[in-house]
């Protein structure tokens, strides 16, 4: 452990923590230069931001911690009793000690440096695209979950064609046609194309990140099942249609820590199924 300005550092010396110590100077860099960089990427606004706070809130936990804590803002909007932060850059750290009174440290999701069963709560907000390891990360993040506990993530999902035409039914066709926005859509949809927009028409000027991860809902939804979670509740805008997400590829997870009663029921019921 080294550090200073009263924010801890936690690399091994693996070669996974070297591996982050270079990905790390990526987003210091970034950082540096752009003051609210973790907020500008999409979908992270002040609506967003204060949605989140009033999601974390909502189990009243005691014990939060937020991985990849960027600058601090789900930190600030949480407010919750006893809070801890987890980020790779020790400049958008720096920002985050403004924000909120969180124990900061600089450190990787594999080894988290904290005791089992310790949190009610674990956030990460974009997080799983930036992952090495994705297994070794979901459990970490289990460990230190107390049974029962929270992990609350906000996921970029592909979504398939057939997803997309219900969404695009639904909001201008069925019940209730709307032709009129659904001609602006067309040439919303068209006309932004050259300029790297989505499917649905809305334009990212996102960083492009040293590890981009890429999931399906059943990808994703598989190693959450395959570490020991269950989904407790999913936001999505055609779920929750005011949700503050910027589209609906983007999904919040809110995924629960089951005990070990519970998974060796789980995985004996799927063992009998496969059975018959």
């Amino acid at each position: 452990m080294d550090g200073n300005d009263q924010i801890p550092t936690f690399f091994s010396g693996s070669s996974r923590s070297n591996q982050y110590k270079e990905i790390a100077d990526f987003y210091d860099s970034v950082y540096q230069v752009r003051e609210n960089a973790w907020k500008d990427l999409a979908g992270r606004g002040e609506e967003f931001i204060t949605y989140v706070g009033g999601l974390i809130r909502s189990f009243s936990p005691q014990r939060h911690l937020d991985i990849g804590c960027g600058q601090g803002y789900i930190l600030g909007a949480a407010s919750v009793p006893e809070q801890y932060g987890l980020d790779l850059s020790r400049k958008a750290m720096e920002a985050a000690k403004r924000r909120s009174d969180a124990r900061l440290c600089q450190g990787i999701v594999e080894e988290l440096p904290y005791p089992d069963n310790f949190f009610d709560i674990v956030t990460g907000i974009g997080v799983l695209e930036h992952f090495l390891d994705l297994s070794a990360s979901m459990q970490e993040i289990a460990r230190v979950l107390r049974p029962g506990g929270i992990f609350l993530t906000l996921v970029y999902v592909g979504t398939p064609f057939s997803e997309r035409l219900k969404v695009k039914v639904g909001q201008f066709l069925f019940p209730r046609p709307r032709p009129i926005e659904f001609g602006r859509w067309i040439v919303n949809r068209f006309t932004r194309a050259d300029h790297g927009s989505d499917e649905f028409g809305s334009i990212h000027t996102q960083v492009v990140q040293p590890v981009q991860n890429v999931f399906t809902a059943g990808s994703v939804e598989r190693l959450f099942s395959e570490s020991g979670f269950r989904i407790h509740s999913l936001i999505t805008k055609r779920r929750v249609p005011n949700a503050p997400l910027e589209g609906h590829h983007f999904r919040i997870y809110i995924i629960e820590k089951v005990g070990s009663e519970v998974r060796g029921e789980e995985v004996a019921a799927v063992k009998a199924r496969a059975q018959l």
